[in-house]
């Protein structure tokens, strides 16, 4: 497996804001869920951040360290910026989605054996005569 690798001078100058760092992701087997939810957090502003969290008890605080220095985070805080329903994903022309199968939950089982879904959903539908759960559910069998 080839690995992507720009120097941190050439990246500079071809992004042209300014001061970069590139550093190695390590141990993320999955790097579009990584991206998704570093790019979506906001930090808090350390004079406030104790204020805004006794306001709104549903926001997801998390204290994470930066370069040494400890700050507070709003995981997920830029996705209320976005309208209801809108896509926050897209690919490049040319990249293929992967594979996906649906089954019964019990062949399910068969292939994933005893591993921990990294992600599942579930869906209530209902009309007059009609219930139903749907149930989503994503294994990653890299981390088995």
């Amino acid at each position: 497996v080839e690995s992507l690798f720009i120097p941190n001078a050439e990246l500079r100058e071809l992004w042209g804001h300014g001061f970069v760092t590139i550093k190695p992701l390590k141990d993320v087997d999955n790097i579009g869920a990584y991206l998704s939810a570093y790019l979506t957090d906001v930090e808090l502003d350390p004079e406030n951040y104790l204020e805004k969290a006794l306001c709104n008890e549903k926001l997801k605080i998390k204290g994470v360290n930066v370069d040494g220095k400890e700050k507070m985070i709003v995981k997920g805080g830029r996705l209320h910026m976005y309208p209801s329903g809108m896509k926050l994903y897209r690919k490049s022309k040319g990249i293929e989605y992967p594979e996906r199968k649906r089954m019964q939950y019990k062949k399910t089982k068969k292939i994933v054996g005893n591993a921990t879904p990294h992600y599942q959903k579930k869906y209530a539908v209902e009309t007059e005569n009609f219930d139903n759960e749907v149930s989503f559910i994503q294994y990653n069998l890299k981390r088995v």
